[in-house]
């Protein structure tokens, strides 16, 4: 009988020195605490990236653009050069088709192009001034320094300050996972306190936001 492998301890001190304090390490932390140890500490690579993760972040990349070139834009053209980018992401990894790449290709420029018609077709999309979109942060929490990305921050045309953050999931969010999202909390606090990489600098831009907001785009 072989003897069992002796799992290694790590230290608190020993494991902020191996990851990056992001919204996506906490996030994984919370969600399952045995992926974060592979994924972070020891520094495991997944064996394939998930279609689904490069749909969302496709998605995220494709509404920046809209903003940034006009609503008039071919939507399923603008999503599958958003797609591509998102591939550009962790090069190495392969990409786990579930049925074949073309397949899940058409199935998924189908389901884009049905959710940015309904954010272009939406009003207040038009009638809003986005100041941030996919802006990438840092401020420091009890000591430590923490990173991530802010999907929006939009003047909404009542003139109020919303702090947006995307989703792309099937579930619809629900009253109390917008009260415990810790996420949006983080966000509001960097843009108070922390610091914005603008235009390839960082920027204390001190703003306090009116409301923060879980755009469901389905």
């Amino acid at each position: 009988v072989g003897q069992e492998k002796q799992k290694t301890m790590y230290r608190k001190a020993e494991i902020l020195t191996r990851i990056q304090l992001r919204q996506s390490t906490i996030k994984d932390w919370l969600s399952c605490p045995l992926m974060f140890r592979f994924r972070h500490v020891e520094g495991i690579k997944p064996a394939y990236r998930n279609v689904a993760a490069l749909h969302g972040s496709a998605l995220h990349g494709a509404i920046h653009q809209l903003h940034v070139n006009g609503f008039g834009t071919n939507l399923k053209k603008l999503y599958r050069e958003a797609f591509k980018d998102a591939m550009k992401q962790n090069p190495d990894s392969p990409i786990h088709w579930k049925k074949s790449k073309q397949a899940d290709m058409d199935r998924l420029e189908d389901n884009a192009e049905e959710i940015l018609t309904g954010y272009r077709n939406w009003e207040e999309n038009h009638l809003c001034t986005v100041l941030y979109s996919e802006v990438k942060f840092k401020v420091k929490v009890g000591g430590f320094d923490l990173s991530g990305t802010i999907d929006q921050v939009r003047m909404n045309s009542d003139g109020e300050l919303d702090l947006v953050d995307l989703k792309s999931g099937m579930q619809r969010p629900g009253a109390i996972s917008l009260r415990r999202d810790w996420q949006l909390s983080l966000y509001a606090y960097a843009l108070k306190y922390g610091l914005l990489l603008i235009n390839g600098s960082w920027s204390r831009v001190r703003l306090s936001v009116d409301r923060a907001v879980i755009y469901h785009l389905r």
